[in-house]
């Protein structure tokens, strides 16, 4: 869907053979995951209805976040995007705050050493993250950028795994590595306007254009597992 989104609105060539096969090895793996989970096997799709209203928001979101960062808005960094986002957080944080009854637990709290180190450093991870995550959308396309956060998470299988008992089984498992191998693979598609010019016998700017997709191809295979990591 975002292949496809990024092709209609974001200017963008459709994937690549190479690309569309590594797609369809996430869409296996991503489908090999849920035929092996416990929740789908006892409640069929009803336990997915979440999951599905998710996939189409965050479809939707990807290529809206890509359209922030691009040259339509102008940001001159991505300090931008992330002071934005975090601000604009804060009033459905503290209602959410207000319905928990969270300022009944801080005015009852203790402040300490440890405890304000804690909420720093939780600070300080949460702009860190949102940085990155702006500033990696920036170099790729939405569809990579999808793609790489499929890749991403391994490591929260991984973490879930060795900590809560609870977690995917070992078919489960190996569907997930199926998805890693197609994220490894893909390659992201370049912009309809550099094909353009290739055809065109514009020396200069096709010299422009292939500097960009070299830069493009850093982050289409193991380059997007890396900046992930």
């Amino acid at each position: 869907v975002v292949a496809v989104l990024d092709w209609g609105l974001m200017g963008r060539q459709l994937p690549s053979p190479r690309s569309a096969v590594s797609l369809v090895v996430l869409i296996a793996g991503a489908a090999g995951y849920v035929l092996s989970d416990a929740a789908f096997e006892m409640n069929g799709w009803s336990a997915y209805t979440w999951v599905g209203a998710y996939f189409f928001i965050i479809s939707i979101e990807m290529v809206y976040g890509k359209h922030i960062v691009g040259p339509q808005l102008g940001f001159k960094s991505m300090w931008g995007p992330t002071l934005y986002t975090n601000t604009l957080s804060i009033l459905p944080m503290s209602l959410i705050g207000l319905a928990t009854h969270e300022t009944d637990r801080v005015m009852n709290a203790t402040p300490s050493i440890g405890m304000i180190s804690i909420i720093t450093a939780s600070c300080v991870v949460g702009v860190a993250i949102s940085f990155t995550g702006w500033y990696c959308r920036s170099l790729i396309t939405a569809t990579c950028y999808t793609v790489l956060g499929v890749a991403n998470k391994m490591l929260t299988v991984l973490v879930n795994i060795l900590i809560w008992d609870k977690h995917a089984s070992p078919a489960g498992i190996v569907a997930l590595c199926v998805c890693l191998v197609g994220a490894a693979t893909y390659q992201q598609a370049p912009l309809r306007d550099e094909e353009e010019l290739a055809a065109s016998g514009d020396k200069a700017a096709e010299a422009e254009a292939e500097a960009r997709r070299r830069k493009y191809r850093m982050f289409g295979v193991g380059g997007a597992v890396g900046v992930s990591v």
